[in-house]
């Protein structure tokens, strides 16, 4: 399928937003967050601004994956409450745009590049040899794995895409 864009989206807060735009040609966001008082935020707009790339995308030829978001073991009310609504604030942005998109669970995109274990390490090593010019660890070495998730969910959809034709 040429000339489509496939767009990987890690929902949390230190999540990732990352689109293959063609071979060679992709870039990778953190998720747009805004500090309200004490907690982050999403900014909706500044995500549907890099989905559609302000403008210069046609949303016809995208496709989407999205980590399902979970309930975890340890994680308070508030917090879920914030993963499902963060969730439901990008798939509302997804289906207002159009945008043609799959949910899956983090552990089937992971199995196509990685066997279980340390899934951070493994997942900005992996993006890291996969999309060399994104930067997937900070200057002082912390892994930037929402950006590393988001890149390979966008990877994910596209072998899923152009060898399947889903």
């Amino acid at each position: 399928m040429s000339n489509s864009i496939y767009i990987g989206i890690d929902p949390g807060l230190a999540g990732g937003i990352a689109l293959i735009l063609d071979v060679g040609n992709y870039i990778v966001f953190d998720m747009p967050i805004v500090k309200v008082g004490k907690y982050n935020k999403l900014v909706p707009k500044k995500i549907r601004d890099i989905i559609t790339g302000s403008g210069t995308y046609k949303l016809e030829n995208c496709f989407c994956v999205i980590e399902k978001s979970q309930a975890m073991p340890g994680q308070g009310v508030c917090s879920m409450h914030t993963i499902g609504l963060n969730y439901g604030i990008i798939v509302g942005i997804l289906v207002g745009l159009g945008v043609d998109y799959i949910e899956i669970s983090s552990r089937k995109w992971q199995k196509e590049f990685f066997k279980p274990g340390d899934t951070k390490v493994k997942s900005v090593g992996i993006a890291s040899n996969l999309f060399s010019n994104c930067e997937f660890v900070t200057k002082r070495g912390r892994k930037i794995d929402g950006r590393a998730d988001a890149m390979l969910m966008a990877e994910y959809g596209r072998r899923v895409k152009e060898t399947k034709n889903v």
